[in-house]
């Protein structure tokens, strides 16, 4: 704390200085890989366009990587406690074979790698683990810079795991600012919101 006084050499620091702890500057950036992942929570929600989808909150289970979204959860919640492990998975529009294929090959990958058939309750999720291939992809952030970000592309079957490997990186498509490629096992043209974030209170952690 400042003291402009010509008399005092030394620094007056807040009453709390001691109890604070150190920022840290070293945290894990994910890389591009296959990661064993568990559900937290699922809920459903409409998109921006009106779409249904299942928004999944997850986390990495094992590895170097293990809680990596809740350490970054509990690193940011004084400035916002929004929980960043999300993957958006569209349900399919109602008599659209192509569209529900899709969302039960995201089911079937759930229950074949759980041994466990779903009950169409949400509180059947919790807990399950599944193959997250993580990759790449380009955006363009507020100053038009072009950066990338890894996520989680595709949600597999957790006991094949070993047959997976890492998406290739998705291209910013030059004409549109579009992405090409798929995205949560859905046409390219459905990705909607993929870069809003869950908010989560305190009180609702741990899952």
């Amino acid at each position: 704390m400042y003291n402009n006084n010509s008399s005092n050499s030394r620094w007056t620091p807040p009453a709390n200085y001691k109890d604070v702890e150190p920022a840290q500057s070293d945290f894990q950036r994910i890389d591009p890989g296959v990661y064993v992942c568990e559900i937290k929570n699922v809920t459903a929600k409409q998109s921006k366009n009106g779409n249904e989808m299942f928004v999944v909150e997850f986390d990495i289970a094992q590895g170097e990587c293990a809680n990596y979204y809740y350490k970054q959860w509990e690193r940011n919640k004084n400035s916002g406690g929004q929980w960043r492990g999300v993957y958006r998975q569209m349900t399919g529009a109602e008599g659209n074979e192509q569209s529900i294929s899709f969302f039960k090959g995201f089911i079937k990958a759930l229950e074949d790698g759980n041994n466990a058939n779903w009950d169409f309750s949400f509180d059947w999720f919790k807990r399950k683990l599944f193959a997250g291939l993580f990759g790449e992809e380009e955006y363009l952030d507020k100053n038009g810079s072009l950066k990338t970000a890894c996520k989680l592309m595709y949600v597999r079957d957790i006991s094949r795991i070993n047959e997976y490997t890492a998406p290739e990186i998705k291209r910013l498509a030059a004409s549109n600012g579009g992405v090409s490629g798929s995205y949560g096992d859905y046409p390219a043209s459905y990705k909607e919101q993929s870069v809003q974030f869950s908010e989560i209170q305190d009180d609702q952690l741990p899952f």
